[in-house]
Parts: C-alpha cells; structure tokens; sequence
C-alpha cells in the first residue's frame, strides 16, 4: 500500500511541475510548451487509475463542469463536415486538440489543483515568466 501512496505523491508532483512550467514557459518561451503538455498528458496516463478518475467526475458537479469547457471541440468537430479543405480541417482540429485534452486532464485530475493557493501559485509562475 505504501508504494501505491508513494507513486501517487509522486504523480501529483510531476502534474504540479508540468502546470508551472506551462505557466512560467507560455511567456518566456511558447515552443516548449506542447513538449510540457506532451508530458503532463502522459504523466497523467502513466498514472492510471481511471476508474477512481473517472467515478469522480460521475458523482462530482464541479468536474463535470469543467469537462463541460471541452464540448466547444465538438464544435470544431461538426464544423469540419461544412468544410471544402478537409486536410486544413484536420490540421486546425490538432492544433485546437488541447481544447479537448485539458478540460479532461483537469476534470479527473486530483481536486487540490483547485484550490485558492494552488491557483495563487500558478499566477505567481505566469507573473515570473511576464
């Protein structure tokens, strides 16, 4: 059990450096951020889990609400079927792909990424990146 609690910790710690290093990079240095998303993607992969994850935004209002944020990528989605340049149509939707993956990341990702202080200290790495 002890390991299973450990490589837990140590997910959430890898998540929380991808989230500043996609807020201190987007001012600095915006090409390295897809590389730090890539990583919080398959941190959050790597995890596993998912029936916890996911049982979490059945029963949980706020995260399905959050996922709620990705509903504009069906959008996109629909949007490519009125489309005579199919092949920019596919390229505009992985370009606009991260509108879908982080509203999912964040809606089954650990509830404490939520809270007023962590949200305080991401604002502090975007404002050291400006």
């Amino acid at each position: 059990m002890n390991m299973v609690k450990n490589r837990t910790v140590i997910h959430r710690e890898i998540f929380r450096y991808c989230l500043l290093g996609i807020a201190i990079l987007l001012p600095i240095y915006g090409p390295l951020v897809p590389s730090v998303i890539v990583l919080m993607v398959l941190n959050w992969v790597i995890e596993g889990r998912f029936g916890q994850k996911f049982h979490a935004l059945l029963f949980e209002r706020s995260r399905r609400l959050t996922l709620a944020f990705g509903l504009i990528y069906i959008l996109y989605i629909a949007g490519l079927l009125h489309t005579f340049n199919f092949h920019y149509g596919l390229f505009d939707l992985e370009v606009k792909l991260s509108l879908l993956i982080f509203p999912l990341v964040f809606s089954t990702s650990y509830s404490e990424w939520f809270s007023a202080k962590r949200r305080q200290e991401l604002l502090l790495f975007f404002v050291l990146g400006c």
